[in-house]
């Protein structure tokens, strides 16, 4: 995957500050919160100060203009469902931003995501305009533009059932459906110039005793060793590091689906990409270490002497 040039590396005592985006502003809330206290335990193992912030404290923190914070000393990891208004102010007053701004934008935006797919060349599912409804063979995938975790993502059977936006800024896309691909995915955690997990997710049951569509494991999902061998095809491995190129994701996850009933690691559509991704049960249910690798690519990259 990408080589990074060392960032701007610092013998000042350095300060990593996670900024999380959560549904609370309450700061005990870190002490229970499974993937915010594995970060505080990896750097603490390695020595590195860290900070949480909620993104509504981020403004004060950097107008405060404390002596001890500085661009070439503090490190901002992003995390949860951050404004990218917020990572932009950060980066204007010249701190370092993982993800960067940029990388954000086009990842949160499911129609960008696919505009960059299309443009580079690399398989994904189709979305359809406004003026192709009519002439669509149903059913396809209805999902908001902006959204994660799989939230309001469902198959619809025809034009009459197309759900309204939750929101009045929100948007619903509809996309190709790739039935070989109900209810499972291939997704692969990378950090900087690591490929950190490999796990097939795959949806529960609806009360029809069907298969879900969505396979998040959040919404009942599953999480079940990668279908391939070796876990992370060479096809697949570069396939990650060209989108996290040319992207500039730091570190995310990109969703694949299955082209074909067995999966087959020449025939993957990328779905989505995700600049927040949890990893509560990467860790939890696959057994991988993610928190570790990833506070380690940040200290190698940006506090080592």
């Amino acid at each position: 995957m990408r080589k990074h040039s060392p960032g701007r590396k610092t013998t000042s005592k350095p300060l990593l500050v996670v900024v999380y985006g959560l549904k609370t502003a309450d700061h005990t809330y870190f002490n229970l919160f499974y993937p915010a206290r594995r970060l505080a335990q990896e750097a603490e193992n390695r020595g590195i100060p860290l900070r949480f912030l909620f993104p509504a404290e981020v403004p004060a923190f950097l107008d405060a203009r404390d002596p001890g914070i500085a661009p070439d000393n503090t490190l901002f990891l992003f995390r949860g469902s951050v404004p990218v208004s917020i990572i932009e102010l950060v980066e204007r007053r010249g701190f370092t931003a993982i993800n960067p701004s940029r990388a954000v934008r086009l990842s949160c935006d499911k129609r960008e995501t696919a505009r960059f797919l299309a443009k580079h060349g690399i398989p994904h599912p189709r979305l359809f305009g406004p003026d192709e409804v009519r002439t669509l063979q149903w059913p396809v995938v209805a999902k908001p533009r902006f959204g994660s975790r799989g939230t309001g993502v469902r198959l619809v059977s025809g034009p009459e059932v197309i759900p309204a936006p939750d929101t009045p800024d929100g948007e619903y896309l509809l996309q190709e459906y790739i039935e070989p691909s109900h209810g499972r995915d291939f997704r692969v955690f990378f950090a900087f110039d690591r490929i950190l997990a490999a796990v097939e997710r795959r949806a529960g049951n609806s009360r029809s005793g069907e298969r879900d569509l969505v396979s998040n494991t959040c919404t009942g999902g599953s999480m079940h060793p990668s279908p391939f061998s070796p876990p992370v095809p060479d096809t697949v491995a570069a396939l990650t590091a060209e989108i996290a190129r040319k992207t500039g994701l730091e570190y995310g996850t990109i969703d694949f689906l299955y082209a074909t009933q067995v999966p087959d690691p020449s025939q993957l559509l990328v779905c989505e990409l995700n600049a927040f991704p949890g990893f509560t049960a990467l860790e939890k249910e696959g057994g991988f270490d993610i928190a570790g690798p990833l506070i380690d690519a940040l200290a190698g990259l940006f506090f080592s002497e």
